[in-house]
C-alpha cells in the first residue's frame, strides 16, 4: 500500500511509518519482514487480530477523550476501508484511481464512496 507523506489533514503518516520502521528494525526485523506483528514474534498479524489491535486504539482514544462519545460498536477495519476511499474522493481522486489503490474490481466501490460530513452540511451552508 502506497502512502503519502501527510494527509490532507496534515497528519504526518510517514514520520508515523518511519518510527514504527525504526522500532521494528531496532528489534531485528529486516526489510522484508511484516509492518505489524505479534508482540515478541515475528508472525503478521492476521486481519483479525489487526482489527482487535485497531478496537482497542479506539477504546484507548475512547477513554482518554470521553467527549468524543464513540460509538466502538460501529467501527471495525471497514472503517478505514470507508474512511480512505472517502477522504481520497474529497481529496478529488478520480473513482478509478481509488479502485485501484483499495484493489476492487467492480462496482462495489460506489457503497464506500459517500460525501463526508463537511461537504454535506457545505451543501446546508451554501442553501
Amino acid at each position: 500500500v502506497w502512502l503519502a507523506p501527510t494527509t490532507g489533514s496534515g497528519v504526518p503518516l510517514e514520520r508515523i511509518i518511519l518510527r514504527h520502521l525504526g522500532l521494528r528494525t531496532a528489534a531485528g526485523a529486516g526489510p522484508m519482514s511484516p509492518l505489524f506483528v505479534r508482540r515478541g514474534s515475528e508472525t503478521a498479524l492476521s486481519k483479525e487480530d489487526f482489527g482487535r489491535k485497531i478496537k482497542g486504539l479506539l477504546a484507548t482514544v475512547s477513554i482518554d477523550f470521553p467527549a468524543l462519545d464513540l460509538e466502538l460498536d460501529v467501527y471495525g477495519m471497514h472503517s478505514l476501508r470507508r474512511g480512505g476511499a472517502t477522504a481520497a474522493q474529497e481529496a478529488g481522486i478520480s473513482r478509478d484511481m481509488i479502485m485501484s489503490h483499495g484493489r476492487w474490481r467492480s462496482d462495489a466501490v460506489d457503497a464506500y464512496l459517500q460525501s463526508s460530513l463537511d461537504s454535506r452540511l457545505g451543501v446546508t451552508r451554501r442553501m
